[in-house]
């Protein structure tokens, strides 16, 4: 693990500095490989390097830090861990006097989607909607998933009526 905390000065790290060379790949590896802690005004320049961990490890941890840049680095893993994807919610909209929530996805045929959503301390999900799509939904503690396996490659719109 690299670990670096409470530097205060602005300052640009390169890859290098951490004794990785780029394109290297991280065969020996722990629960975090990068710990940034307590930093403000820090940037990290990965000089085009490709981070491709094994195993079960979070790759970068950032806490506690102000300012900090993350940039010119890609990181993977040999097996992902959780869902691959970009940005695909699109648009969304709260309506606070029906606590609904709307919004649009961009979903990929045969690809599970999952809405995971922060619920509000009385709140809970009580219906969900999207564009003909089956909806398996469920509440737990402090969160709500909403979850479909898209028909199709398209665009769809949610509604998500919560309840107190």
């Amino acid at each position: 693990m690299v670990a670096v905390s409470a530097w205060a000065a602005t300052e640009t790290i390169n890859v290098a500095d951490f004794g990785v060379q780029p394109n290297s790949y991280n065969n020996n590896p722990k629960t975090c490989a990068i710990l940034m802690e307590d930093f403000q005004g820090l940037t990290i320049d990965g000089s085009g390097s490709e981070f491709v961990f094994h195993g079960r490890m979070q790759p970068l941890t950032v806490e506690r830090c102000e300012r900090a840049t993350i940039r010119n680095l890609t990181i993977d893993g040999d097996i992902p861990l959780t869902a691959r994807g970009g940005v695909s919610l699109l648009d969304e909209r709260w309506d606070s006097g029906g606590n609904i929530l709307s919004a649009e996805s961009a979903v990929i045929v045969g690809d599970p989607y999952v809405m995971t959503i922060h619920l509000p301390e009385g709140f809970r999900l009580e219906s969900a909607e999207v564009d003909g799509e089956k909806v398996e939904f469920a509440n737990q503690k402090e969160i709500a998933t909403a979850r479909i396996v898209p028909s199709a490659t398209k665009t769809v719109n949610w509604k998500i009526d919560f309840a107190k």
